[in-house]
Parts: C-alpha cells; structure tokens; sequence
C-alpha cells in the first residue's frame, strides 16, 4: 500500500510523531484515591500532564484546602451568648464559618447612634413645606426656552463649547425651574459660580457691564 503524496511513510506527522513517542514510554499509573485502577495516559495528557485520579474520583479525597465546617459549628455551638445583656445563646449556623459569628440575637441589637425624630439636626416637622429637588429641574422644553434666549451662547464668556444649564438661584436657596431662573454656562464658569463662596448676586452685579462715559 503506498501512501498518497506529502504524507509521511509512517503515517504520522511531526507533532504525531513527539505524541506517539511520548505515549510510549507512559505507563499506566494506579489512581491515588486507592480505588484499584489505573489512569490510562492520553495524547492530550502530553501538554496538560496526567492526572492523578480517574476521572471522578478526586472528589473522594480531600482537598488540601478543605475545612471541616460541619465540626467546627458542632464545636463553637452553645459557647457564645447575646451581648446586649439578655443571656441568650447564639444559634451558631455553617454561614458564621465565613461571615463571622453574630454578637446580638435578632433585634437586640442597640440603637443607631445618629437619633431620629425630633433630636436629629435635620429633622422637619411639617414635611409639606418642604419643596421637592425635582421640581426645580428644568425640563426638555424649558430648556429649549433657555437656550433660545440667550441664542446658543453662555451668559457670562459667550462661548458654546460645552453646554451646561445652571439656575441662576440656586436650588438649595429656593430657585424654582422656571426659564427666568436658566441660563447658559461653559464647564469653567459653571465650576466658579458653584464652587467660590460669593453670593449669587454679587456675581451677577460682577458681570453687568458698566455703562460708558460719554466723551465730552
């Protein structure tokens, strides 16, 4: 029988060949977990290696990493008591092997240190004055409003690179979302006005132009 043309005589190519060799001088081994059989050598254990154990059988051996989780809940079980002063014992469960054991039972926990009601510094009583942050966003058509009025342009560098629309009253001092409160600011300016402690109308009195002396 002759082989077709660009095949080699054995049959075998090059990288067959080192596999073919290699498997040769393997020997089967027995699996490590004494079960009694052997693990067969195969080509692909050339580059990944042979393994220790027919396939399965690792799982009858313990790993070197393994924790005993079950024995050590039965071991801390009835040597830990709720801190609050109660004496109640603590249920110890596999999840406190990794999250830690609790110090309180459920809801003997103590009070958050921030107080509610009345005593926390930013309690209000009548909610209803108070004016939702949502309000005062400007919506898709005010902001067509604004943008119209001052022509595309920022209100203070006349710039229009990167649009930012600012109220012109702050928010938090009770400026509403209403156009007459909108304009126009590059990033730059947009930073200065919010971030220099200086009353929003000094700022406005700062950018309005002077009037010109008439020439005599």
């Amino acid at each position: 029988m002759t082989m077709p043309r660009g095949v080699p005589k054995n049959g075998l190519w090059r990288g067959q060949e080192s596999v073919a060799s290699w498997g040769a001088q393997q020997k089967p081994k027995p699996c490590d977990c004494g079960c009694g059989k052997f693990v067969i050598p195969q080509p692909w254990h050339r580059s990944k290696g042979v393994p220790r154990f027919v396939h399965g059988h690792h799982a009858r051996v313990e790993h070197w990493n393994f924790k005993d989780v079950a024995a050590w809940v039965a071991e801390q079980q009835g040597r830990h008591r709720c801190h609050c002063g109660c004496d109640g014992p603590t249920v110890i469960l596999k999840r406190h092997h990794a999250t830690g054991i609790p110090q309180y039972l459920q809801g003997h926990q103590p009070a958050p240190k921030n107080p509610a009601g009345p005593e926390h510094p930013r309690y209000v009583k009548d909610r209803s004055t108070m004016k939702p942050r949502a309000a005062a966003t400007f919506s898709p058509e005010t902001k067509r409003i604004i943008f119209d009025t001052h022509g595309g342009r920022f209100a203070w560098c006349r710039c229009n690179d990167a649009l930012q629309f600012d109220h012109i009253v702050p928010v938090a001092e009770g400026g509403t979302g209403e156009p007459d409160n909108g304009q126009l600011l590059c990033a730059n300016c947009h930073w200065w006005k919010s971030g220099v402690a200086l009353d929003y109308r000094d700022r406005r009195r700062a950018q309005r132009p002077q009037p010109k002396e008439r020439a005599a």
